[in-house]
């Protein structure tokens, strides 16, 4: 299937999600590529055609939503609902990310594409003479959650949730020492209790 060189992407991890959980496939190194043709999302590996999605709508309702590197793509085609996602590898001259983000370009031009990032970082610039603590962000992420549940955040999250950026974040929250002097007193309190007791 030939295409233009510059609308082809590496794509290095493919998973599907089947029985409520997302099914990794195996994918020839180097050989996986997606592209757009004709209105077509293509996801090919080696000679292997494994996602071929009409983009203007005569496979069915699309939705599609990314974050940094990842794609994710829902189809609803009568009463079956299908969904996979796809990590964006790099090549000699092209980031991932920058990959990923060209890519969602071209898809642009048949449907809106959700940037899972776009709310929290227009919250933070819209706030960023405030410092905002964990508890915060925390109530901030559960109402966005609450209230995108047309968007099925579940299509990009990584196996490998970055736990330590997260402790780093914590860490760097001024209000840490007052929660962490809070519940020194609250364990005192409960030492003294059982002492006395």
């Amino acid at each position: 299937m030939p295409c233009n060189e510059s609308n082809k992407w590496p794509v290095e991890r493919y998973s599907q999600w089947r029985n409520k959980m997302w099914i990794e496939k195996q994918l020839s190194k180097d050989k996986c590529i997606a592209f757009i043709k004709n209105a077509e999302f293509i996801l090919l590996n080696n000679e292997t055609v494994l996602e071929n999605i009409n983009l203007s709508g005569e496979s069915g309702f699309v939705k599609s939503s990314y974050s940094e590197d990842n794609l994710g793509i829902l189809l609803k085609k009568e009463n079956t609902i299908s969904k996979f996602r796809i990590k964006f590898g790099k090549n000699k001259t092209t980031s991932s990310i920058n990959n990923c983000l060209a890519c969602v370009s071209e898809i642009r031009k048949y449907l809106p594409v959700k940037d899972i990032n776009a709310n929290k970082i227009q919250s933070l610039e819209h706030n960023s003479d405030k410092l905002e603590t964990v508890h915060g962000i925390a109530l901030k992420l559960l109402k966005e959650e609450i209230e995108s549940e047309s968007i099925d955040n579940s299509i990009l999250l990584p196996e490998d949730f970055p736990l330590e950026d997260f402790i780093v974040q914590t860490i760097l929250d001024p209000e840490l020492n007052n929660i962490v002097s809070k519940i020194e007193k609250s364990f005192r309190k409960l030492s003294f209790k059982r002492t006395n007791n």
